[in-house]
């Protein structure tokens, strides 16, 4: 089945998100979660939203904190 490596505990942060390839790799791959994304772009918010059950924040630059 591969080698799965250890987060040992890491996050992180998915921006410029698309529909979540990096978040994909660092989850399944690497055991790491992610404790915020930010996609400006709706369709891909949408699939990102199907793909993880969370949808992004919208463009980084304008999302309040």
């Amino acid at each position: 089945m591969g080698n799965k490596k250890s987060g040992n505990g890491y996050t992180f942060i998915d921006l410029f998100a698309g529909i979540g390839g990096f978040r994909w790799a660092l989850e399944k791959e690497l055991g790491a979660k992610c404790v915020y994304s930010s996609e400006w772009d709706e369709y891909a918010q949408k699939t990102y939203e199907l793909n993880f059950g969370d949808r992004p924040a919208g463009y980084i630059t304008k999302v309040e904190m």
